[in-house]
């Protein structure tokens, strides 16, 4: 069936905009309504008093976004693409400006009666003045006990990206960013900060996106050109004022708003060749022939062979003269496979099929975002739109998404802001890809795509013409559709519509004192079709699913900022927060469909007897008091204390409520009068913390007992019955991480080498398990606090300004992560849990002592020699069978006694290695990531060991004769023609995963102002940059990270069955500002 692609029309983009109007009435259209009066008020006058100006860097280079303040005040600018500023002050011009940029040291001045100003900044790598987010308010960084990285919006978006986990990838010690999707379009990355806590929970990280706590799907539908800045909250000093939501980190997202001066249009766009980086290498057709007639020959060795699935003259099935479809004659000894009709006559393929060649080809992807911004003193505003068309290399795979925001800031009074916020996104993703990469090795590659429609297309007595070539057709195996009739047959779409709002207002109560109060929606939509199409044999499926989600907040907070004399600067933070999420999801599925005319179009075309009906609801609901105290003696001795008591409405009544405390110190060694005279050390600073947080992300009814449904057959007839499944646990608690962390600060030679240095330890307990019950009380589970796991390890970050000179600079940044992860408790009895234990799966086993991640196998040691025929008689098998490790030596091969830990999918080494260069008008970046002591599984069982089962991997040929007996590959056999076979996990799928890859290159050139003023632009740059564009590694398949579709798990992410491909990536983009 031909796939039609609909276009996303206006009313589809704007649908969920409508139904979140619909459900928050006031709430939305408020803010709709200031974000329009946010444009009318820019009309207003400038203050008559203004001072304009432009801040640059040592080199002359305008710097965007600096901001400019009066000191004492929250009145202030930012730069545009220029380096340009406008700021209004009091007619008497008595004030101080404060002038920052991230990596630049901050200046303060009194600009007089000067009305046209130039400032130029010095860099400090260190950025000991850069302001980072740090939950519910800002400090600055050298004033900051925990754990807090920031990137900065021209660091994330080095290279072109679609999504923010590819923009975060290789930036910050201790995150792990992980492809799990592999090259799949669209595909949301799995996100680690500093290791996996939890088994049953959620390890991702909080994301918070413009004080939004939790918003939904930010890796994926998150335009990343609309991020200013992102902080990432790493220890519990940090993520403390989270509570129940930061025991894996946070993610603090702040995006660009609206600013003073004239209105600024930014475009950004790029194109990109997506290409083929490696390849797998299947068997040809000489190949698989000659698999054949060997597995044939020694097919009665292991059993009996199926007269019917024999071809040659002595077998009983379909001769390779009486298929004229698959097989021409050929002189006699001219080919070097003696196939041999039942005519006496010699036979070669007449096809050599690369499949991966026909389905996988370079696509073209393209990333478009327009934005504007502008404002005065009293109202400021942006407005973004951005398109992302991403096309995968499989064909009709792809990924699009439509976003916008509108922003606006408004000065009310002299005491009250408001500031607004509504952002949507409509995205689009292709979903029924996962069988077809498999599909590439497991199809014969003596078979066409189509046949031709003369005469002769004959397999036996059946006519092929014009049919789509399969399996079946040389019928010695399982049955696989070709690649391409697959991709025609199959179609599905997710669909995701999202809209997040946000109203603040702001009271300056007095110059110390503020009281900021918000209320946010953020509204989720997803809908999944899927149909798979009447492929021969089958009738057809189809089904639909849809979520909604409806989550909202209302958090009002205090914010205390004073300075005691000389020596004593106090913050705090006191607030309470409200949230809740409801949710509905419902599904319909069906099958039998006598056309494939309505695809999922229409479910009730199906005529399965009992089609799939489901649906669901509930809701979470969310309480919370919160507070932090900052104090700073002399800017030396730092002291933060932060405590958060939470509420959830998804924990026993015994325990609804918990409180996470953390304790933070610091002390600026730099700063003591015994270190003036060290003039070589710019900074050195040393701090501690301590915490706990929590983890909530559990079902929202685990703690009460569950009824399921089950059908159950009276009579011959099938009728529903119910059964408890789960027994409630009134006094089930949160899991709770407790965190310890040192680190160290220094910075030498004016700050041109900085280095960052963390050492923490991790102890999550009270782990949420599903215990099961005894089967002579009831069947099912209950929730219980059961098992510990351990992290622990270092990080560090290095900056270096290599050069600085007027016309070049380098700059370099080395980041590096160790994590050591560890079970220590598990369950009442300790007992190991094991997952994916049949054939063909990547087994992993949780097991005290081990990581999480371990997969667990068999050791192969290789296959039975001819000299240990009495040794493989023991197990039943014969020279040319696998042999294993019998580690008990009970004479039986037995995965779970017999196997043991060989390997672990997360690494134990994490390293990214970055360069900047400018020279004059042009800047060049280099990325390298190297990730050591990792494993990956790739499952090629169907491959080497289910010989004949289907098609396979070349690296077959390495099985076990007579005169090759030192080789990991079975003897070949017909696996699906009477032949046993072994296939298990064992450690001959596992391969060191360890990589060094050449992530990004990019190269830019900056025309210089005087020629682009003259086109009426303030900036024009273009770029060429390619991404993975080298790759070393011992890993086989298309890459060594990620799973394939069918194997995503989140404990065990390297299993790959078959990935998806990892394309290198060339792209040319342009960045211009009017």
């Amino acid at each position: 069936m031909k796939q039609k692609i609909m276009p996303l029309h206006a009313g589809s983009l704007f649908e969920p905009i409508v139904r979140i109007s619909q459900k928050m009435g006031w709430v939305f259209k408020l803010i709709v309504i200031l974000q329009l009066f946010s444009f009318q008020l820019h009309a207003q006058t400038l203050s008559p008093s203004q001072i304009r100006g432009r801040i640059l860097s040592p080199d002359g280079t305008p710097l965007q976004g600096a901001s400019v303040i009066i000191a004492g005040t929250k009145t202030g600018s930012t730069t545009d693409e220029e380096g340009r500023f406008s700021i209004s002050v009091p007619n008497n011009r008595k004030v101080t400006l404060e002038v920052s940029s991230v990596g630049f040291a901050t200046k303060t001045l009194n600009p007089g009666s000067q009305t046209d100003i130039t400032i130029t900044l010095e860099k400090s790598i260190a950025g000991l003045d850069d302001v980072v987010v740090i939950g519910y308010g800002t400090a600055r960084k050298k004033d900051v006990t925990g754990s807090v990285a920031t990137v900065s919006s021209k660091r994330l978006m080095d290279k072109p990206v679609v999504n923010l986990g590819q923009a975060l990838e290789n930036k910050v010690a201790g995150v792990q960013v992980i492809s799990n999707g592999a090259g799949v379009p669209g595909s949301q990355p799995m996100v680690r900060i500093r290791g996996t806590n939890s088994i049953n929970s959620n390890n991702e990280p909080l994301y918070v996106v413009d004080g939004v706590v939790g918003v939904g799907n930010p890796l994926s539908t998150l335009n990343p050109n609309d991020i200013l800045s992102l902080d990432v909250l790493k220890d519990a000093s940090a993520t403390a004022i989270y509570g129940a939501r930061g025991a894996n980190g946070v993610i603090i997202i702040t995006t660009k708003r609206g600013k003073s001066g004239k209105p600024q249009l930014d475009y950004n766009g790029s194109a990109s060749l997506n290409v083929m980086q490696r390849h797998l290498y299947t068997m040809t057709s000489d190949q698989l022939m000659y698999t054949y007639m060997q597995a044939m020959a020694n097919g009665n060795k292991y059993g009996t062979v199926n007269p019917g699935k024999d071809f040659r003259p002595t077998g009983s099935g379909t001769s390779f003269s009486e298929m004229p479809a698959l097989f021409k004659q050929v002189p006699t000894g001219s080919y070097v496979i003696p196939l041999i009709g039942k005519d006496g006559k010699s036979y070669a393929p007449i096809y050599n099929t690369n499949w991966e060649s026909l389905i996988f080809r370079p696509s073209v992807s393209t990333d478009q975002s327009l934005a504007i911004r502008g404002g005065n003193e009293n109202a400021k505003y942006s407005m973004s739109l951005g398109y992302t068309d991403q096309n995968g290399l499989m064909k009709q795979s792809f990924f699009r998404r439509y976003t916008g925001r509108l922003t606006s800031d408004f000065k009310v009074s002299k005491w009250l802001n408001v500031s607004t916020s509504l952002s949507f996104i409509k995205s689009k993703q292709t979903n029924r890809d996962g069988d077809i990469p498999r599909s590439t090795a497991e199809v014969w590659s003596i078979l066409p795509v189509k046949y031709p429609t003369d005469a002769n297309q004959l397999i036996g007595n059946t006519y092929v013409g014009g049919r789509w070539g399969t399996n079946q057709d040389f019928n010695v195996g399982e049955q696989w559709f070709n690649v391409l009739y697959r991709r025609q047959e199959n179609i599905g779409f997710n669909h995701i519509g999202q809209v997040t709002g946000s109203f603040t207002t702001t009271a300056n109560i007095t110059k110390d004192l503020t009281f900021k109060s918000d209320f946010s929606i953020d509204y989720n939509a997803y809908k999944q079709d899927s149909y798979s199409g009447q492929l021969y044999g089958s009738t057809g499926s189809a089904s639909v699913n849809t979520q909604t989600n409806m989550y909202w907040q209302n958090e009002n907070y205090f914010n205390y900022n004073k300075r005691i004399g000389t020596d004593h600067n106090l913050s705090a933070v006191l607030g309470l927060s409200w949230s809740q999420l409801r949710y509905q999801n419902n599904g319909a599925s069906n099958s039998i469909f006598l056309s494939d005319f309505y695809g999922y179009s229409n479910l009730g075309a199906g005529a399965a007897v009992r089609p799939g009906v489901s649906s669901a609801d509930g809701s979470s609901a969310l309480n919370s008091y919160f507070g932090r105290i900052n104090y700073s003696y002399k800017d030396k001795y730092l002291f933060t204390l932060t405590g958060r008591e939470d509420g959830s409405s998804k924990f026993g009544s015994n325990n609804k409520y918990g409180f996470f405390p953390s304790a933070g110190v610091a002390w600026r060694v730099s700063q003591e009068n015994f270190m003036k005279n060290v003039t070589a050390l710019s900074n050195l600073k040393l701090r501690g913390s301590w915490g706990r947080t929590g983890n909530q992300e559990i079902g929202s009814y685990v703690t009460q007992s569950y009824i399921s449904t089950a059908n159950v057959v009276l009579g011959g007839t099938s009728f529903t019955g119910l059964y408890p499944s789960s027994v409630a646990n009134n006094d089930l608690k949160w899991e709770t991480t407790e965190q310890y962390d040192a680190g160290l600060e220094f910075g030498i030679l004016h700050d041109r080498v900085n280095l960052s240095f963390d050492y923490y330890h991790k102890l999550t307990s009270n782990m949420l398990l599903q215990v099961p019950l005894p089967l002579s009380m009831t069947s099912g589970s209950v929730t219980q606090n059961y098992g510990k796991v351990q992290n622990a390890g270092f990080e560090f970050t290095l900056n270096t300004r290599n050069i600085e000179t007027k016309n070049l600079s380098w700059t370099s940044t080395i980041t590096a992560t160790n994590n050591v992860n560890k079970v220590v408790q598990l369950g009442p009895t300790g007992a190991p849990i094991y997952a994916q234990t049949g054939a063909g799966n990547g087994t992993s086993a949780l097991i005290i002592g081990q990581p999480i991640g371990s997969f667990f196998g068999l050791t192969r040691l290789g296959v039975f020699s001819t000299e240990e025929t009495s040794l493989a008689a023991r197990y039943g098998l014969k020279p040319g069978d696998l042999k294993f490790l019998d580690r008990n030596n009970d004479g039986k091969i037995d995965l779970l006694t017999d196997g043991d830990v060989m390997g672990n999918a997360f690494p134990h080494w994490l390293i990214g290695f970055n360069n900047s260069f400018t020279y004059k008008n042009f800047d060049v970046g280099v990325d390298i990531q190297i990730v050591q002591g990792v494993s990956k599984a790739f499952v090629h069982e169907s491959a080497e060991d289910r010989q004949l089962v289907s098609g396979g991997l070349n690296s077959s040929l390495d099985a076990w004769r007579p005169d090759h007996q030192n080789t990991m590959v079975a003897q070949f056999r017909p696996g699906n023609g009477g032949a046993y076979y072994q296939s298990y996990p064992d450690t001959h799928m596992m391969y060191d995963a360890s990589f060094i890859r050449g992530a990004n290159a990019v190269i830019g050139y900056t025309i210089p102002d005087k020629s682009v003023q003259k086109w009426g632009l303030s900036r024009f740059r273009v770029y060429l940059s390619t991404q993975n564009f080298f790759l070393r590694t011992k890993a086989a398949g298309y890459d060594p990270e990620g799973s394939s579709l069918d194997k995503q798990f989140a404990l065990v992410p390297n299993t790959d069955k078959y990935q998806y491909p990892v394309p290198t990536v060339f792209s040319f983009g342009v960045n211009t500002s009017f």
